[in-house]
């Protein structure tokens, strides 16, 4: 009994390799059959056998072919004892268990296999009825679906028709709110048979049942990162569903579904941190003041508690031990005090004014109307969409147009392009990327030169040329939502090919109102939805590491524009001074680094704005692979002085009232690129939850004075607006300032430098800059300078 028990236990261990747990159940169920004999005790043995089929059928050592036909004797066995007389429910189970064996035996012929699981699967449900066991019956149903639907022996179109009816059939108990996960796999099944068989509303409603089986899936998982696994292994069903919606002419259900997986994750945090009560409550400011306090309070007290969990170290003394439990003790006594006041606040404030209202209010998805309510007069957005074998672009408009490629338009028109299109770009990114990354400078060099004849091919992979074609000239401003990859290119920079005149212009110089990105358009209308004041105060961050040459002129001759500001210089500019000016930065409206900064592509969590004291040497003897980035054999930065990514997901900072985030570092734009879950991971990312509606970021290592003038100019083109009392667009502001670097002479910038507030040492250290430049010449045309920002929000 004992080793029947141990079979049982492993074969429900979570901990472990799974591989070595389903070894020990194996040995475990062999060593109780020494006992469980057929004479002696028949059920025991069939029982046992039944068991080790199973674990046959899902071990992962040895051949697959063997481990198949042990499972299906192994079943055959239980079989012998287990009738359908005398075990009804326990002789339908392990005939189940036998059918799926047939479905993936491997040995014996193929067609003649299906044969058998058809019948064991009917067999089945001669038990499993849907009256007296309604789960099973469905499983079984589903399983005999999934065998119809391989079936090679009968007439073709009635095996696909029995599959349909048995999908249809499990999926009246397997509903999305009732049992998501098995509703997931039918509906997914389902839909992917009528989508080969080009049903495309059938396979819409099939697509869309496990969407919302998804999504159920995702609201009742406890972390972020289960969030973003559990949609990654369903975003197959996302992407089929667009292209149905697409193939079925549905084109504004197929952006409301590719809007559904975009950055999912980041929607639900926004969305979450910007929850505010409705209705006409009494005293409604203070109310929403203390709802908010004690959620911050409450987000503080977690993180405390999580950071705690995971400091466990057994070689600290008992004192150090002993004061850090107390500490935890009344961190938890805090959180549940917190917890009970917030729920007292919201059962007798908030809920008798506005009933419906709860903290875990669903995040409903974006509907196309609302798409459109982003869009002014002259406004269009391109939106991206990469598929498993073509790339797909919907451009929204306000008005319809009246001819999209040849054919009548509309509010919403699609562009699909050919499987090499997608080829072209994956293979043009890997090498982008490639060079980019090459720990060899020759290659780094080369990335850098080859830069601009690299996105005149990538405008010709993306067909750019003919898209812009398409959207009306008096359209002045253009929002770009890109996909996967592509939020890590200037897209804004794509040569456009002029047909009347020989000199071509970029993306930028056809938008005079300006290109911003967004992750989503979701997104983008969370940040519309804020209502926040004109710029008024700054924050500054400047040169942490001293290292920096024109980190000083950058950010002195920023904060000229504000007479509201604050810097932290230097040795000043510490992770533990930013914490602890937190009140100033719930106030600010402007926050601008001018620091290093860093993407980590294998640890994106781990991204990084350098602040001070974070570099260490040497190498401190216990490095913890977590904490501490190896930089060089002697020197290394420690992560926990550094602003991360994590932090900012933890709600380190808090911008309520921000306007603009400008991360004026290396590497601040770029996300994680390699994830597949549509999820975007980035510093900006971090910055839009945190509460700023706009973040400027770079998209690769930038150069120091170029990036210097760059941000002089823009916060002047800012200053300039704000004193005309103009709407401000950081978008046009960037843009302008970014067209200026580029067009700039080597005249034109001594000119205006020579009209900044500097002293005598500063203009000696620009004149040196500029002693060996060409006259006439233009330092910064390459885009390599000018088009590493990019604004990202509102």
């Amino acid at each position: 009994m004992t080793q029947y028990n141990f079979g049982g236990v492993y074969s429900e261990r979570i901990k472990g390799v799974k591989a070595d747990n389903i070894e020990n159940v194996i040995a475990s169920l062999k060593a109780a059959l020494t006992v469980y004999t057929r004479n002696d005790f028949p059920y025991e043995w069939a029982r046992t056998q039944n068991n080790l089929g199973t674990a046959y059928s899902e071990r992962i050592k040895g051949v697959k072919a063997d481990n198949i036909e042990n499972a299906i004797a192994f079943l055959k066995s239980a079989l012998e004892v287990i009738t359908r007389e005398n075990f009804p429910y326990e002789w339908a189970r392990t005939q189940n268990n036998l059918c799926t064996a047939y479905n993936e035996r491997i040995l014996g012929d193929k067609a003649d296999n299906i044969e058998k699981a058809i019948d064991c699967y009917q067999d089945a449900l001669t038990v499993y009825t849907y009256s007296a066991f309604p789960q099973q019956w469905a499983m079984t149903r589903n399983n005999l679906g999934n065998a119809y639907n391989e079936r090679i022996l009968g007439d073709k179109a009635d095996n696909i028709e029995k599959a349909i009816n048995c999908y249809q059939d499990a999926l009246t108990v397997f509903t999305p709110t009732a049992l998501p996960i098995e509703c997931l796999t039918t509906a997914r099944s389902l839909g992917n048979l009528l989508f080969n068989l080009e049903c495309w509303q059938e396979a819409i409603n099939a697509y869309d049942k496990a969407i919302q089986a998804v999504e159920l899936i995702r609201s009742r998982a406890t972390d972020n990162s289960r969030r973003q696994e559990i949609l990654e292994s369903a975003i197959d069903v996302y992407i089929n569903n667009v292209q149905a919606c697409i193939n079925n002419k549905e084109l504004e259900k197929a952006i409301e579904y590719a809007e559904r997986s975009k950055a999912r994750n980041l929607v639900e945090l926004v969305y979450d941190s910007q929850l505010e009560p409705k209705g006409d409550i009494p005293q409604k400011q203070q109310v929403i003041d203390d709802f908010k306090l004690l959620r911050r309070q409450i987000k503080d007290e977690q993180r405390f508690l999580s950071r705690q969990a995971k400091a466990q170290d057994t070689n600290k003394d008992k004192n150090r031990i002993e004061a850090e439990n107390q500490q935890v003790k009344a961190s938890r006594q805090r959180l549940e005090e917190r917890q009970q006041q917030l729920d007292e606040l919201i059962r007798t404030k908030i809920q008798p004014y506005d009933s419906s209202f709860s903290l875990t209010q669903k995040v409903e998805p974006i509907q196309f109307k609302e798409i459109q309510s982003l869009l002014d007069e002259n406004t269009a957005i391109i939106e991206w969409y990469l598929t498993n074998n073509k790339i797909i672009v919907f451009l929204i408009t306000p008005k319809p147009l009246v001819i999209f490629f040849g054919r009548r338009g509309g509010n919403i028109n699609v562009w699909q392009s050919q499987p090499e299109n997608l080829d072209a770009l994956i293979k043009w990114k890997d090498e982008y990327l490639g060079d980019y990354y090459d720990k060899n400078k020759e290659k780094k060099k080369h990335w850098e030169d080859k830069l601009e004849k690299r996105l005149l091919k990538l405008a010709e992979i993306l067909n750019i040329d003919q898209l812009i074609a398409q959207i009306p000239k008096d359209y002045y401003k253009l929002i770009i939502i890109p996909h996967k990859f592509l939020h890590i290119f200037p897209l804004h920079a794509l040569e456009i090919k002029n047909s009347e005149s020989s000199i071509n212009q970029c993306l930028l110089e056809l938008f005079p109102r300006g290109i911003s990105y967004a992750p989503s358009c979701q997104l983008l209308k969370l940040a519309q939805n804020q209502k926040l004041p004109i710029f008024q105060s700054l924050f500054g961050i400047q040169n942490p590491t001293k290292d920096l040459r024109f980190a000083e002129l950058e950010i002195n001759s920023i904060i000229s524009n504000f007479q509201q500001h604050q810097v932290l210089s230097e040795q000043q500019a510490t992770k533990d001074n930013l914490s602890q000016n937190n009140p100033q930065l719930r106030q600010i409206h402007y926050l601008h680094f001018s620091c290093h900064g860093s993407f980590q592509p294998n640890s994106p969590l781990n991204s990084f704005l350098l602040l001070g004291a974070a570099y260490i040497s040497p190498l401190p003897p216990d490095t913890d692979n977590q904490r501490y980035l190896k930089i060089s054999d002697d020197r290394v930065i420690d992560l926990s002085k550094c602003l991360t990514l994590g932090n900012l997901f933890e709600r380190e900072i808090d911008l309520n009232q921000c306007r603009l985030v400008v991360l004026s570092a290396c590497e601040t734009g770029l996300i994680d690129f390699s994830n597949t879950s549509d999820e975007y991971i980035g510093l900006p990312s971090g910055f839009l939850y945190a509460g700023s509606t706009s973040v400027v970021s770079s998209l690769w290592k930038v150069n120091d004075l170029s990036t210097a003038f760059l941000m002089i100019k823009f916060s002047q083109n800012l200053k300039a607006a704000i004193d005309k009392g103009e709407e401000i667009s950081v978008a046009v502001m960037l843009n302008q300032a970014q067209l200026w670097l580029r067009d700039a002479t080597k005249e034109n910038l001594e000119q205006w430098t020579s009209q900044l507030s500097l002293d005598s040492n500063w203009r000696a250290k620009i004149r040196h800059q500029f002693y060996s430049i060409e006259a006439g010449s233009k330092p910064y045309q390459s885009p390599y300078y000018w088009a590493v920002f990019t604004a990202i929000g509102k």
